[in-house]
This record gives C-alpha cells, structure tokens and sequence, in this order.
C-alpha cells in the first residue's frame, strides 16, 4: 500500500505545512481551500520541497480548527469537499509529493458530537470519551486541582448540569479525550483508517504532551521500557499511537509534535524498534516565539547545536515556523538588523541541520507577523492571527491571495514581500531556499552524514560529513562583524566556499576568518575519501 522504507524516506525529505484557509483562494470567497492548494502545486514543485502537511483540513466550528475539531473524518466545507480533497490527493502523489495531514488527538470542540452526547445524559456512554472529576468543596463547586492548561488558565471546566468537572487543554471548548476508555481508542483507529483508505501518506499528531515523571533519562541512556509511570501527561496519546501501529501497521509515518518532551524521551517515542513515531519535532526551537513570552537568540542557537548532538538527531523535524508561533524574523530583527542575510542564515541553518527540515507557508519569501497589539482578551486567536494572514503572492490587491474580500487582513507589506517580486530577483530570500533545498538533497552529508560541532562564542561550526563528503558551516549569529578563528585541523587548502549569503572575494578559508553580520558560508572540504568504482 505504502512505501515499505517510510521512515526513510520521510528523513531525507523537506517539509512543507500549510494552513490551507490562508494559502490560496481559488474561488473568491476569501477563504483558502483544497482546490487553491492544488493550483499551487506546480510552485511547490519548483521550489523543490516534497511532503506537504494539510493543517487543520477537518471540520470545526472554532477559530482555532487546529483545536477545535467537531468531525475527524468530515472536511471543513469552508475549504473543500470531499472530490476536492480527493483531487488534491491524486494530483499531489502525480506531481511526486507525499500527503500528511496534521491532527490533534488530544481535545475536540465542546461541539464534537461525542461531547454533546456525553451532556445529554449522565448514563450516556460517551461521558467516559472525556476526562471528568468531581470538584472540592461542599457542593464539589472548587476544581479538583490548581493545575493549569496549555494557555494558563485551570485545566478543569464545570458543568452546571452534571455537578462535576471536566479536564480542558486549551480552554473550555477544547474538552481532553480519555484514552482509559477502549471505545474512544476503537474511534480513533477508525479515524486512522478512514485517512488512510483516503490514500494519505502520514500523520502530524499535533500538540501532544509528552511530559515525564519519576524516572530521570539521561539521552544517552535510552530507556526502553520506562514502565507505566513514564508519562506524567501524554500517557494516553502514547497508548492509543501504540495501538495504531499495532492494529494498523507500520508502512505510514507518524510524525509527532510534542510540547515539553525531554530530550531523554526522544529514543522512546521515535528511535526504538517499538518506537510509536517516525520523527518528532523539536519543538524547543519555537515554543518561546509567542508575544507573550520573552525571545532569546543566544538560547535558541544553544538548543539548535543541542538538539543536533542529540543521539536521536537523525529522527527529528527541525521548524523554525508554525501556524501557532510568531514568525522567526519578526522575533529576530528589529528592523535594524540587515533582515535579508539573517533570513538566509536562518534557512541555511535549517537545511543543513542533521534533523528533518519543516518550512511553513510563507517562509520561504520572509513573510513577517500581522501587526497586532498584545491584548489579553482573545489571546490565543490574535497571536494566530500574526501567522495565518494569508500568503502573499502577488503585490496587486488581496496580494494575489484571493480575487473576494479575504477571510484574514493582508499584511500591508505585501507589495514588497510577495513569491512573483521574489522569482524576479535572482537575489532574493525564494531563490536563495530553492538553491538551498536543492543543495540538501545532492548531498549525502547533509541529508545522511554525522555532524561534529566546533561552535565558539557566538560563531556557529559544524561540520556534516558522510563517507563520500564534508560539508563546513560557519555561520556569525550577531548583527556585528566577528572575527572566527579557524580550528587548525579544520584548515585545508582544497576547501572551497560553495554557498554564502554574501558576496565572497575569496573563497578559501583562512586561519582567521572576518564574517560580516548574520554571514553565513558553506565550505566543501577534501572528501573524506574516494570511492572506487
């Protein structure tokens, strides 16, 4: 059915995550939609990434879909049908690409009917698909704890009508499935099923908690099996991903986004023979991008070298962006910096890492957050709102997005920062990550090879080396000029300066070395040694 080397496969691809209600709107109502998705594939194509990743395609009644799922197997009308969902599919596979579809199977909406049957009644069968406890107090009106959900608010909603309250993750709509009970667990392979026989390729499970306890892992020392307590939250996104590849198989990726997984969990969840993922994002890049939160470039250069020392490097996603974060260079530069050499440094970064690189729409071409005050009220739907204005394609009105009014305000930067102002310029941030991309994938260093850090400072070295080649990045990660002063045995004479995102006079290395700000170099070395065919 699917390609017997999934895992493989997904390794060496690029990714690329589109939110579809902000990609492109084929019919003008001003909403993004399946049939815009697959109008566009002939530039996916070009720009030389190869799995796609559906975000938020299921049926919702929340400004937040990712979330607030009321049907998993029901296409959100507001983007398509299913023939349109089909096409796309057809169309997608013809033109080489893979298919995944991201999901969160930790909540539905208070809308899912799962819910307003558990409501109804309280010898409904679907009460035991959620979470419930009964509260503190004389009339159990206090919550049963003082934990908080992802958003800071408490996790535990009450219901008037039941007398007891149930566990929320995102909010009061977002009510927290109970994997205990084998009938939901029996839905859910069924939702896995129905996706599958849809022909999809692979699955993002979006916002799934990983949080350990009572057993310390250190990375370099895997634990196989942990036992029953390992999980202090994710226990039951664990066991029904099990389930799924016990009772359906392994020959489709399973990609995980985990929030606040210890590295000393990756092994477990992704790197074992009994693992229940293919890859998991490292989503210690991006979880402090939020307005609401402090951003440190000095922590997010640490965890990138970090996560690449990382004994399971080779089985992570690499996203400097999301649908739920802010946009790297708008948290980056301050307007000051020299934007366009930070953004190519930031891409190299990304597509030379040993992980999986995602890139979200939009990326590709520098796109900034929608200017929005901070504002407490409706604070997750206006920090959503800094990523999913829609895509910029064209600096005509509507930034070629749609030819209606769109669902989204559009960026008033759209007349500088679009694809076709882009595809022009031989220059620009679009042709610099197709030249990258396409560098990545010629390269067995960089798609298979191991990876030594010789990082001092602010400067980041690594080299990426396979048996056939070695690959040196050198990258100044300040907005000053830095001098770096060349380890001696990474000196060689042959080595030669394949890729900058400045003009490079010379193009060997030298012990001492001036780099520009945010300057950015791909040295090839001496090959490790010849082949002899």
């Amino acid at each position: 059915m699917k390609d017997t080397n999934t895992k493989e496969n997904y390794a060496s691809s690029v990714v690329y995550r589109i939110y579809p209600k902000s990609f492109f709107d084929s019919d003008g109502d001003g909403i993004g939609d399946l049939a815009g998705i697959e109008s566009r594939l002939p530039y996916l194509s070009a720009l030389g990434v190869d799995t796609l990743v559906l975000s938020a395609i299921t049926e919702t009644d929340s400004e937040r879909p990712e979330y607030g799922c009321t049907n998993y197997c029901r296409i959100n009308p507001a983007i398509g049908t299913d023939e349109e969902f089909d096409s796309l599919v057809n169309a997608g596979h013809t033109a080489g690409f893979k298919i995944f579809l991201s999901l969160n199977l930790t909540c539905t909406s208070a809308q899912h009917s799962w819910f307003t049957q558990a409501m109804e009644s309280s010898q409904n069968a679907y009460k035991e698909f959620y979470v419930w406890r009964t509260g503190k107090g004389k009339n159990g009106k206090h919550p049963p704890n003082k934990k908080r959900n992802a958003f800071g608010q408490n996790e535990w909603t009450y219901s008037e009508s039941k007398g007891e309250w149930y566990k929320n993750t995102f909010g009061a709509s977002f009510p927290t499935l109970n994997y205990q009970n084998p009938r939901l667990r029996k839905e859910i392979l069924d939702v896995i099923r129905y996706w599958l026989n849809r022909n999809v390729d692979g699955f993002v499970i979006d916002d799934a908690y990983f949080a350990i306890k009572k057993i310390i892992l250190s990375d370099l020392k895997p634990i196989y099996k942990p036992g029953k307590d390992f999980f202090s939250s994710g226990g039951g996104i664990f066991q029904i991903l099990n389930e799924i590849r016990e009772k359906i198989g392994r020959d489709f990726p399973i990609i995980l986004y985990g929030k606040n997984v210890k590295p000393g969990a990756f092994s477990y969840l992704v790197s074992t023979d009994r693992a229940v993922g293919d890859s998991l994002y490292a989503e210690h890049l991006i979880s402090n991008l939020t307005y609401d939160t402090s951003f440190c470039k000095e922590h997010f250069f640490r965890s990138y070298l970090s996560l690449q020392r990382s004994i399971c490097k080779r089985d992570l996603t690499f996203a400097f962006e999301d649908e739920a974060h802010t946009r790297m260079i708008s948290r980056f530069s301050d307007g000051a910096d020299p934007a366009m050499h930070l953004e190519k440094m930031l891409c190299t970064l990304l597509l030379t890492s040993t992980a999986t690189p995602s890139i979200y729409q939009g990326q590709e071409i520098g796109m900034r957050d929608f200017p929005l005050r901070k504002s407490v009220e409706n604070l997750i739907a206006k920090d959503n709102l800094h990523t999913t204005s829609p895509m910029q394609w064209d600096n005509v009105p509507s930034a070629g997005f749609t030819s209606g009014y769109p669902y989204l305000p559009i960026n008033d930067n759209y007349n500088k920062i679009n694809v076709i102002a882009q595809a022009n310029d031989a220059d620009s941030l679009l042709n610099y990550t197709k030249h990258m991309i396409a560098f990545r994938k010629d390269s067995t260093a960089l798609t298979l090879g191991d990876f030594s850090d010789h990082s001092k400072g602010n400067i980041l070295s690594f080299i990426r080396q396979s048996d056939k080649e070695k690959l040196l990045i050198i990258a100044n990660t300040t907005d000053k000029h830095m001098n770096y002063k060349v380890p001696s045995d990474l000196l060689e004479k042959e080595a030669v300066c394949e890729v900058s995102n400045y003009n490079v006079v010379s193009k060997q290395i030298f012990p001492t070395m001036g780099l520009r700000p945010y300057e950015v170099r791909i040295f090839r070395m001496k090959a490790p040694y010849l082949t002899i065919k």
